[in-house]
């Protein structure tokens, strides 16, 4: 078994990358249209055949944007904007000056079409949602399709589906009421941490326990206690406090862990709550896109009144143009197989559909942003000590922080 590595952040600034397999990408993913028919009729393989059918998917979407925001079109084409680099990670445009200008095989007398093939994949895909939905035995897909849906082999992918194709209500300055319950993005959340996250959860608590005592733990924005579950069952000594904003939610994980003496669930904002515990360790999982900038500057300068000495803050979430970071950990840890390239190259153009999502619906604030999270670590007297992919597609990972000066050596 591969032994589980965290890499400081200074050893992947510092690695030279002198061939980034992700800057022009182009070539791959013909290459994995043409794979997914050598190789047998297996779940990877529909996996593959699924991933594939998910870009025309988003390509579709992208147009439908650009045909619904016709009058807002120069802004909606600015360089800089989430949709403009939305639209070139899926190479539908090209970037000239301050705009991008969409590529004329989509151009057609001023309107704004897919392609066939890419049609026909987006039209699956929404058969598969509607399966997914109401397990209407009727529906025109493959048999071997609906077996993968009741047995939630697809499940988290025929969820974000479902979620992002919402932005075909996409308007320019708007943001879109949400379609969903706010239990419906923490069910997803389950679903993605039983699927992709729970392991490696489970080894980097006990990569940071080899060096910090671990007593008191707080998860901010707890869900339904997947993290909560995972730290107890494997930590006996660990005592846990959830932080949960919505009263449903946070009743149903009260319930949950009723007779666990060690779990304490509290219904309110991280802002309101104070506690006379120090906490060695303080999860932040999925939930920065639900601060402002303001807020985030005030949530870190409240959790440094509440983190131990020495103690730790684990924040697991998702990154768009990181590109270059992802390329670099994966060589570092010898992950530069055929198999993680494709793996790398889809979460890719996941991650970028997801911050056009988080900064458009109005259930979020704004889309995470790399850099400007490093600033207000910096700011408030944090700073980053170790990465490791949270998932095997290099999609969300785990960022340890410490307080300044206090990282291990």
């Amino acid at each position: 078994m591969k032994q589980f590595q965290a890499i400081p952040l200074q050893t992947i600034e510092k690695s030279v990358i002198t061939k980034n397999f992700l800057k022009d990408s182009r070539s791959l993913e013909g290459f994995i249209g043409v794979l997914r028919h050598i190789i047998p009729m297996t779940l990877s393989s529909r996996k593959l055949a699924f991933y594939n059918m998910f870009l025309d998917f988003l390509r579709v979407i992208c147009l439908k944007i650009i045909s619904n925001n016709q009058k807002q079109r120069q802004e909606l084409m600015v360089s800089d904007s989430d949709f403009a680099h939305l639209l070139l990670q899926l190479d539908m445009a090209t970037a000239i000056d301050n705009r991008v200008v969409l590529h004329s095989k989509y151009c057609e007398a001023k309107q704004f079409r897919p392609l066939k093939k890419q049609l026909c994949h987006y039209q699956f895909i929404v058969q598969l949602i509607a399966y997914y939905k109401h397990n209407d035995s009727q529906a025109p897909i493959g048999n071997a399709w609906k077996k993968m849906i009741r047995e939630k082999k697809l499940d988290y992918e025929i969820r974000l589906c479902e979620t992002l194709i919402n932005l075909e209500k996409f308007e320019v300055g708007k943001k879109i009421k949400s379609p969903f319950s706010e239990s419906y993005y923490t069910g997803s959340g389950e679903n993605a941490f039983n699927n992709y996250t729970k392991q490696e959860f489970i080894n980097y608590v006990t990569l940071i326990g080899e060096t910090t005592a671990l007593k008191n733990v707080l998860d901010i924005g707890c869900g339904f206690g997947n993290y909560i579950d995972a730290l107890t069952v494997n930590n006996p000594a660990i005592s846990v406090t959830g932080i949960e904003l919505n009263p449903e939610v946070a009743a149903s994980t009260k319930q949950k862990f009723k007779d666990n003496g060690r779990v304490t669930i509290v219904n309110n904002s991280i802002f309101n709550y104070q506690s006379n515990d120090k906490f060695d360790l303080i999860l932040l999982n999925y939930v920065l896109f639900y601060f402002t900038h303001d807020e985030k500057v005030r949530l870190f300068k409240h959790l440094n009144s509440m983190l131990s000495e020495g103690g730790r803050i684990l924040v697991c979430q998702y990154y768009s143009g990181i590109e270059n970071m992802k390329v670099s950990l994966s060589s570092i840890l010898g992950d530069t197989s055929l198999s993680k390239k494709i793996e790398i190259y889809y979460a890719n153009k996941i991650s970028y559909a997801n911050t056009l999502w988080n900064n458009t619906v109005d259930v979020f604030k704004e889309a995470e942003r790399f850099d400007k999270f490093c600033d207000i670590l910096s700011s408030k007297g944090f700073s980053i000590y170790r990465i490791c992919p949270a998932d095997r597609f290099y999609y969300s990972f785990f960022i340890e922080i410490t307080r300044q000066g206090e990282q291990s050596q």
